[in-house]
């Protein structure tokens, strides 16, 4: 009188665990999408102060090298420098190097310049900022043997440069060469 009938839950099984699949992966890559929109803020941030700090300890560096050459007249001495990002601007009329980069990170108070041994760094902006990072020197800066200005851009290389110290009329001359 009545028969069972077997179902058969094979493929209503299959397509069940295909969808629980697809389901998972979704909800997994919002999760990942979330923490990354939640993160990716914070890693510039950190990567840039980084990089603010490397800028500081590349300009420390340039100085050491001036402050070396200015003990004799003749001296000479070479560094490489890597720009990532950002410029930087030997300014030979007012005796002054600066490097300027864009930041998320704000660094210091919005145009308040925070003093670092010979170096001041200013903040500018509103997000993003403007960072310089610079030095201004009392003694007859020259680039390349004359008073110019000149913007040296980030590059993949690094720049050679070369500090020279000269004794011009009795006063003390530096003169740079980036190559």
């Amino acid at each position: 009188m009545f028969e069972k009938k077997r179902v058969s839950l094979g493929n209503s099984r299959r397509a069940q665990i295909w969808i629980e699949t697809v389901i998972y992966t979704l909800i997994a890559l919002a999760l990942i999408g979330l923490v990354l929109a939640f993160a990716k803020p914070k890693i510039d941030s950190v990567r840039d102060r980084m990089l603010i700090e490397q800028t500081i300890d590349s300009m420390n560096k340039i100085n050491d090298q001036i402050a070396e050459v200015q003990l004799a007249p003749g001296n000479r001495r070479v560094l490489s420098v890597k720009i990532n990002q950002g410029e930087i601007n030997v300014d030979s009329t007012n005796n002054s190097i600066s490097w300027a980069l864009n930041s998320v990170y704000k660094y210091s108070e919005i145009d308040r310049p925070v003093k670092l041994g010979s170096i001041y760094i200013l903040t500018r902006g509103n997000g993003p900022y403007n960072v310089s990072v610079s030095s201004n020197y009392g003694f007859n800066l020259t680039l390349d043997g004359a008073k110019s200005n000149y913007a040296f851009e980030s590059a993949p290389t690094p720049y050679t440069v070369t500090v020279t110290s000269k004794n011009v009329g009795g006063l003390l001359n530096v003169d740079l060469s980036f190559k």
